[in-house]
């Protein structure tokens, strides 16, 4: 077995809003991180690379306020959806707890 520092990433990465959020859009039968990437670059019309997450899971570099919020909403949302009985908030509610946690 290598020790190049890319190998086994997820596994290395120490827990994260990234990586959290990576993990839940997996969690997606046939979800793939290329449609999880895809979908936050439609959502704020960005060009974001494989790369870049990379970057953003081993902590060189932090998403920007937005991208932050935008994971957040979706991990809050998805973590209530499997933990919690019935509970629902708006997107007002949730906004506000993304805004501030990040």
């Amino acid at each position: 077995m290598t020790n190049h520092p890319n190998r086994n990433w997820l596994k290395k990465t120490p827990p994260s809003l990234v990586r959290s959020w990576l993990e839940m859009e997996l969690l997606i039968p046939g979800r793939t991180r290329a449609n999880a990437l895809e979908d936050l670059n439609e959502e704020f019309s960005t060009g974001y690379t494989h790369s870049r997450l990379n970057e953003w899971l081993r902590g060189d570099r932090e998403p920007e306020r937005a991208v932050r919020n935008y994971m957040l909403r979706s991990v809050i949302q998805r973590v209530l959806a499997q933990n919690s009985a019935g509970v629902t908030l708006t997107d007002a509610q949730l906004d506000r707890i993304a805004d501030h946690l990040s």
